[in-house]
């Protein structure tokens, strides 16, 4: 009598045992896969991989071309944040405007425009930009995807010397 009611006690604790296996095992599985739900959720957009800009000289109030080159994997609109940071060190923002929605996924060319701030002081200058996509799954709407754009460098000078049609500083 004593062994038959070990046995049904050991076989009782065994298939709770399997019980405590089996959702131990589901909460692992589900662990993982929202795990890899979320890798793929918070990969970027696009892929910054240079920038230019025509003139590299600037003058205070002159219009500057930026080509990016970027490649796109998935299609999301985003914000894009300007600034540029002149030589004394004060951030000159743009106005937010919203980012491109790529008609073709791949690499592409991307041509823009910005104006150097007429109270830019001469000197180098930085410009860079950030873009932050907030529609490109369900965590990016929680916690935003940002890529940066790469930064590019201009030389401002003074709004009085101006630039001859081929670039160069006149001597």
């Amino acid at each position: 009598m004593t062994l038959r009611a070990f046995g049904v006690i050991r076989f009782a604790g065994a298939r709770r045992w399997s019980g405590h296996a089996v959702t131990a095992g589901a909460a692992i599985m589900l662990a993982v896969v929202a795990r890899l739900l979320l890798h793929l959720d918070r990969q970027p957009p696009v892929v910054f991989f240079a920038a230019s800009v025509d003139p590299v000289i600037a003058a205070p109030g002159t219009k500057v071309g930026l080509t990016i080159w970027d490649t796109w994997t998935r299609a999301c609109s985003g914000d894009v944040s300007r600034e540029i940071v002149g030589s004394d060190g004060v951030i000159h923002a743009y106005r937010i405007k919203t980012a491109r929605v790529p008609v073709r996924m791949g690499t592409q060319k991307f041509v823009t425009q910005f104006y150097v701030p007429h109270s830019m002081p001469p000197g180098p200058a930085t410009y860079q930009s950030v873009v932050r996509f907030e529609d490109c799954g369900v965590t990016s709407r929680l916690w935003p995807l940002e890529v940066t754009i790469p930064p590019v460098k201009i030389t401002v000078i003074p709004a009085d010397q101006a630039l001859i049609p081929n670039g160069q500083l006149p001597r």
